[in-house]
């Protein structure tokens, strides 16, 4: 049982909205999440157990208050979600650390006072981030896709990226003989490929992925190959960190 009388050590002090933003994007993949804390603020890199799927999120000391660097720490986001279900965004949550053999952490938020179990850090692999190299990057509004990928899932699992130089971005999803959606999204060309390329990615990962970030995101892709979306965690008009997922392709065979 975790005594939250003597709270400890201070890790951190953020708003409810900047936390629930990052529990809800890791919840999106795994259902664990190891925080590091480094001299530039947290970094989180967490895989899907299938390895379909990554998130790496970073998060500037400068968003925070009184942010003090330390040990690796695993928290249960769903635990975490709940117990900000009812906070206002603007309210500030602290975390801190328990003394002791076992660190586990306490948060305070207003006059409540959470203990959650201690998990060892030692026990979590540390997924390796890949260092990808993108043949077409492309700036894409997600409000412009979400109805039409809605529709797409009604009738397939995965839904193909395409990008043909020198203006040309599409998303399709097939199913059946003639059962084919195409949404033509509003969107910009950062980097063209040299030649028209696509890639196949599974559609309920996209979903989720999509479902949590804001309007703007930066995809990045190529012929059958692992797609990167990156976009701001942003409160009003200051950046306070970035989130980055990766989603393996699905690889397409001739019939």
């Amino acid at each position: 049982m975790t005594d939250t009388k003597s709270k400890g050590k201070r890790v951190f002090g953020m708003t409810v909205s900047l936390l629930r933003q990052i529990v809800t994007l890791v919840m999106a993949i795994a259902d664990e999440v190891l925080l590091h804390f480094d001299k530039d603020g947290i970094r989180i890199e967490m895989a899907d157990p299938s390895h379909v799927a990554m998130v790496v999120i970073r998060i500037k000391k400068e968003s925070m208050s009184k942010y003090v660097p330390g040990d690796d720490m695993v928290l249960d986001p769903g635990k975490v979600k709940s117990l900000l279900a009812d906070a206002e965004g603007e309210e500030i949550v602290e975390l801190y650390v328990k003394e002791g053999k076992e660190p586990a952490p306490v948060f305070r938020i207003g006059n409540m006072t959470r203990g959650m179990t201690y998990f060892d850090p030692k026990g979590m692999s540390r997924p390796k981030v890949p260092d990808l190299t993108c043949d077409a990057v492309i700036k894409l509004d997600l409000n412009s896709i979400r109805r039409g990928m809605k529709n797409i899932e009604t009738f397939t699992t995965h839904v193909a990226i395409e990008c043909d130089p020198p203006n040309s971005v599409i998303l399709i999803g097939e199913g059946t003989v003639n059962d084919v959606l195409e949404i033509v999204p509003e969107f910009k060309i950062v980097q063209a490929p040299p030649r028209k390329i696509r890639s196949m990615y599974k559609l309920d990962y996209l979903m989720e992925m999509i479902k949590h970030l804001g309007k703007d995101v930066t995809i990045s892709f190529s012929n059958e190959y692992p797609m990167k979306m990156t976009a701001k965690l942003e409160e009003g008009l200051v950046e306070l960190g970035t989130v980055e997922y990766l989603l393996a392709p699905k690889i397409e065979t001739p019939e």
